[in-house]
């Protein structure tokens, strides 16, 4: 799991390839001193994930740029203001 982590996978991408529940991972890598905790993302992060989400990128797309999840992008941009999209696939 430590080499998984260290690599570059979230916790939940090691609980997926290993089987655990993810709280069982993170629990076993803070055990060895790693701080699994998400880095919050700078201002100026923020301001740029809105005016992407804004120019139609999506939550996940911008997690995965931003190396974070998609509720924390969420969380960021809900409270920098931006207006979230009705979920589902666009009509055209």
């Amino acid at each position: 799991m430590v080499e998984a982590y260290r690599s570059g996978l979230t916790v939940r991408q090691v609980a997926a390839e290993t089987g655990f529940h993810r709280s069982t991972v993170g629990k076993h890598l803070e055990t060895r001193g790693i701080d699994t905790r998400q880095l919050l993302l700078q201002p100026e992060q923020i301001q740029e994930a809105g005016k992407l989400y804004e120019a139609g990128s999506r939550l996940e797309d911008l997690a995965q740029l931003y190396g974070v999840s998609d509720t924390m992008i969420r969380t960021h941009l809900l409270r920098a203001g931006v207006k979230m999209r009705s979920g589902g696939r666009q009509r055209r």
